[in-house]
């Protein structure tokens, strides 16, 4: 579980669509930069959402003396760790990754969901986080990915993923 937890450290997730983003550009691939781009923004976006909303509910770990309590020390920007439980940012960051490459290559659903929902177990399993808080993250994530993924349909790159029926 240790090692899968890494697996939601933002810098993973984001750098998954950053490799993506120079493949593209070095083999002249055009979806390739664009999808690597804005997973990347995607990804990033997510994480900072998570970022604030930790902030904001300042939420004991389970660690915590006060733990499951939210607004335990609020303002808890300066608290660090132990304040910093909801949501989950490996959760968010995970499910923001496996919903956006989901989107781009459906067949890919399956084991980037499950790897996902492996990475949010194990921030229970290792005791970072109550289950509340990774179901946010990756309600969180997932969010983020969609809304990415339809910045990307705007701007008229995304493939279209709607069924045309002819009458």
């Amino acid at each position: 579980m240790q090692a899968i937890t890494h697996l939601g450290l933002g810098w993973v997730d984001i750098g998954l669509f950053v490799a993506l983003l120079t493949a593209g550009w070095w083999r002249r691939w055009p979806e390739g930069r664009r999808i690597g781009l804005y997973g990347a923004l995607a990804v990033s976006g997510a994480g900072l959402l998570d970022q604030l909303l930790k902030q904001f509910s300042c939420r004991a770990r389970p660690n915590a003396a006060e733990a499951g309590l939210f607004f335990a020390k609020f303002p808890c920007v300066f608290d660090g760790y132990a304040y910093s439980s909801f949501p989950s940012g490996h959760a968010t960051t995970a499910f923001a990754a496996a919903a956006f490459l989901a989107l781009w290559r459906p067949r890919l659903a399956i084991p980037a969901f499950l790897l996902a929902a492996l990475v949010a177990l194990s921030r229970v399993y290792l005791g970072a986080h109550f289950p509340s808080d990774v179901l946010a993250g990756a309600l969180l994530g997932t969010s983020a990915a969609m809304a990415g993924w339809r910045w990307v349909e705007r701007k008229g790159g995304g493939e279209q993923r709607t069924l045309n029926v002819e009458r």
